[in-house]
């Protein structure tokens, strides 16, 4: 008889909104937890333990986006959830419209470490009603979101943005690469690794 995976609780969306909310996910090693899990060892007589947050980001699908719609909505300024959504929304799903509306509030976010990853998620939707913001953080002060923007653009912009994107190959921008990455993956160029021009 095949394995079937056991149900997913009811209360878990409460429980991954918490999760990404609480900022524990993707983050450096901790002194604090490494003592936990050495404790773990020991107490157990075992060579070594590991604690593990479990977010189900490698198994996300469609039934899991409404729970990292609604942590975006309820906290535009969280980033584990942005970056949850760049991660899996693969640009085939029901609510696409719903995020780029729930992503736009993060896209304009004060902080540029909130305003980066909302930039790269709406990519993710592949959905043209996020053009416009795209473009428009494009503009953005601070460089790290320009770099998603184009990231995103390679996902989402369509032939109307390649001249602007030559543009910055040609003239060397400081943007050139990522420039050049968006030419590839909007097909309209096909390179192995982009590199700049010198």
């Amino acid at each position: 008889q095949a394995w079937t995976p056991p149900p997913v609780p009811d209360d878990e969306p409460a429980r991954l909104a918490a999760l990404w909310g609480a900022g524990l996910l993707d983050t450096p090693p901790a002194e604090a937890f490494d003592r936990v899990t050495r404790s773990v060892a020991q107490l157990l007589n075992v060579p070594m333990a590991r604690q593990r947050a479990i977010d189900a980001c490698d198994e996300l699908d469609d039934a899991v986006l409404p729970s990292l719609l609604e942590a975006v909505r309820l906290d535009p300024g969280n980033v584990a959830a942005l970056e949850a959504v760049a991660r899996v929304l693969d640009g085939d799903t029901a609510v696409r419209a719903d995020l780029v509306t729930a992503l736009s509030a993060s896209a304009t976010h004060p902080a540029s470490d909130v305003r980066a990853p909302a930039v790269r998620a709406l990519g993710s939707t592949r959905d043209p009603r996020a053009l416009p913001l795209v473009r428009a953080r494009l503009r953005d002060e601070a460089p790290e979101v320009v770099r998603a923007a184009f990231t995103a653009l390679g996902d989402v912009g369509d032939v109307t943005d390649a001249a602007m994107l030559r543009d910055h190959v040609v003239e060397a921008s400081p943007f050139a690469d990522e420039a050049l990455r968006a030419l590839s993956r909007l097909s309209l160029i096909h390179i192995s690794e982009p590199t700049r021009p010198y």
